[in-house]
């Protein structure tokens, strides 16, 4: 079926939709006030049937048209002996007058294209609705997608309503109330704007585009009358929406989402990687509160859950609420690239922090200027070390240029190749700080005996091989060195091997074993941190070697602009150093 357009399709009934109706119209011109129902088949319960659906609806001009028939030649109930219940402004514009009105909520929902207003005798108004209409694509089965709406004030900054839902699925056709005198509801928004929203809930891990319009967006200006507006709003399938509603909730939990809105002191100065030309000021940011390391694909899918919330979003507790279904879009996939949104009119930008820094390729970011601000070319790869390096606790390595335009390696100055940040691609493999379940990791002392294989430090309160498979580091004394724990107990460490030296008081430190695996980036577009002179790929070698169970080894290769480079080092089993006790 379909909206009645015609007045040939409706019908008068003799009885009213409780009742035993008889067609879609009931009037009932002796009710005080006299009202006009009209009758779907959601309350057709006896033989026959409604020619529409509660969906369906009659047109506002069509019912208009009906009446005027009724009044003309109706001689059985002779209606022309009472007052004309509308008048027609335009097709899609009336008032029900003389103290007519609908019947009942049932039939103001089944009003379609059209605007109405509904006055006492006297010509005061009663009510007011404005039509609401939505051009594009709107699902309105398998799956069904409900748009829904919210007042605002302009001269506030503020939603005076939260989120309604439309009655129907699909693209809209009904009235949404924008009047009601003291006895309907005391408000009037005849002054304010109204926004249009479509935001779809996932199905599995299939999601939807969302979009959203306003008043102010069609040309209405600062407020709204009795008649039909035309909303572009409509929905597509979303390729960039990839898990489901239950997986973003599970990334608030372990990547420690949040958005702080209306920050007064917010600038790209405190990302890992500045932007590309220098500082820039934000309002809003996207972050982890841990500080979680966060990928693009991720960023989206859970701000796109967010926005499909219907409460507060803001992790800011010293800012306004944000409720998330009436927050504006803030990040949208052009491309594989990220961008976020400069939002209320293109004032307030939308940073996004703790990202993964190889992905900065794949970021851009609107800032209060609504100026797309993007990153310099970040080059980043990994450093992947054989098996022979990893099971050496001393293995160290170095990145060099190869063609620098001083200080190429090999030779005196070889320039070590720095990072994004200025620090130096070098180090030794095992070199990230081991965190004890109880007691001291680092910074205590401990007593070497030479030709044993114990390490041992007073009442340090360890768990029993707590720093199993991990690697001490003695750092002062004559029995400095890297060495692979075999176990400990609360106060003694066994390392696989023997001290050459005996020593008291010898500092050292604890060390998680590498899995072999170094992440580098590079600034490939130039700036302080290139210091090799040069532009375009950066030709490189990398060093390294361990001790006891890896030979030197060198690697060539070439840095380029992308992201995920990788650079294998492989060395050989060392089976001649040997440095007896």
């Amino acid at each position: 079926m379909a909206t009645i357009v015609d007045p040939d399709d409706l019908r008068l009934s003799s009885a009213p939709g409780s009742g035993s109706p008889t067609g879609e119209v009931y009037i009932n011109p002796t009710a005080n006030p006299p009202t006009i129902e009209l009758i779907s088949k959601t309350e057709w319960s006896t033989s026959g049937s409604s020619n529409f659906t509660a969906t369906d609806g009659v047109s506002l001009q069509a019912l208009y048209s009906f009446l005027k028939e009724q009044w003309k030649n109706n001689d059985t109930d002779q209606f022309y002996r009472y007052k004309f219940p509308m008048e027609a402004i335009t097709a899609e514009q009336f008032e029900f007058i003389e103290g007519w009105e609908p019947a009942n909520a049932a039939t103001r929902t089944y009003i379609r294209t059209g605007g109405w207003e509904e006055k006492k005798a006297s010509g005061s108004s009663k009510q007011a609705y404005m039509g609401v209409i939505t051009l594009g694509n709107i699902s309105e089965s398998a799956p069904a997608q409900t748009a829904y709406h919210a007042w605002y004030d302009a001269g506030t900054g503020a939603y005076l309503t939260g989120a309604t839902d439309f009655n129907f699925p699909g693209a809209v056709n009904e009235a949404v109330k924008i009047f009601g005198d003291a006895d309907n509801g005391n408000f009037n928004y005849r002054e304010k704007q109204l926004f249009v929203f479509i935001r779809p809930d996932t199905v599995g891990t299939t999601g939807y585009t969302y979009d959203q319009s306003s008043t102010d967006a069609i040309g209405s200006g600062a407020g709204v009358t009795n008649q039909v507006y035309r909303f572009p709003l409509q929905t597509a399938m979303d390729l960039n929406i990839t898990i489901t509603s239950a997986s973003a909730l599970s990334l608030s939990a372990s990547k420690a989402f949040e958005i702080r809105f209306d920050q007064t002191s917010l600038s790209s100065n405190q990302l890992p990687i500045q932007l590309n030309g220098g500082t820039y000021n934000f309002t809003h940011v996207i972050q982890s509160s841990t500080n979680q390391t966060l990928v693009p694909e991720d960023i989206y899918n859970w701000v796109q859950y967010s926005l499909r919330k219907n409460v507060d979003i803001n992790a800011d507790t010293g800012t306004d609420d944000r409720i998330g279904k009436l927050t504006p879009e803030l990040v949208q996939f052009v491309g594989p690239k990220l961008q976020t949104f400069a939002i209320e009119g293109g004032t307030e930008g939308v940073l996004i922090d703790d990202f993964d820094t190889g992905q900065t390729g794949n970021l851009a970011f609107r800032d209060n200027t609504n100026t797309l601000r993007e990153f310099p070319i970040i080059a980043s790869g990994k450093i992947t070390f054989s098996g022979t390096l990893i099971d050496d606790p001393s293995t160290r390595y170095w990145m060099f240029f190869t063609s620098a335009s001083s200080g190429a390696w090999p030779g005196a100055n070889a320039v070590i190749v720095d990072d994004y940040n200025g620090n130096d691609v070098a180090n030794y493999l095992h070199s990230t700080s081991a965190v004890a379940a109880t007691g001291a990791a680092n910074g205590s002392t401990g007593v070497t005996t030479s030709g044993s294989s114990a390490f041992t430090v007073a009442s340090a309160g360890w768990t029993v091989n707590d720093y199993q498979g991990k690697v001490l580091e003695v750092t002062s004394a004559s029995s400095a060195g890297y060495y692979f724990i075999s176990s400990n107990t609360a106060d003694t460490i066994t390392i696989d091997g023997t001290f050459e030296n005996s020593a008291t008081a010898q500092s050292f430190q604890i060390f998680n074993k590498s899995n072999g695996e170094v992440s580098w980036n590079f600034d490939y577009t130039g700036g302080a941190t290139r210091n090799d002179g040069k532009s375009g790929d950066a030709p490189i070698t990398i060093v390294a070697l361990g001790l006891n169970n890896a030979q030197y080894i060198t690697a060539t290769g070439s840095i380029g602009s992308g992201t995920g480079q990788n650079f294998p080092v492989t060395a050989p089993l060392e089976r001649n150093y040997n440095d007896p006790i």
